[in-house]
């Protein structure tokens, strides 16, 4: 089995490749996604991330503000 690791800034097409790669076999794991929803679904790794970088990351809603997150 080969690994293919697909990278790149925001709107770079990562997911277009990858939704090309799908036909011949290939799966696609999304890390970002991933990511949103360990930090939107775990209260331990939400607190631990509001002790870190301040109360303020928490939106109203109850969800990481990750503008303010990236930017701290």
């Amino acid at each position: 089995m080969k690994i293919i690791g697909i990278t790149g800034l925001t709107g770079a097409g990562k997911g277009t490749v990858a939704q090309r790669l799908l036909p011949y076999g290939c799966y696609h794991i999304d890390a970002d996604k991933i990511a949103r929803e360990v930090i939107n679904n775990s209260e331990i790794v939400k607190n631990d991330l509001q002790k870190r970088f301040g109360e303020d990351i928490i939106d109203k809603d109850g969800k990481i503000c990750r503008p303010i997150l990236a930017q701290r």
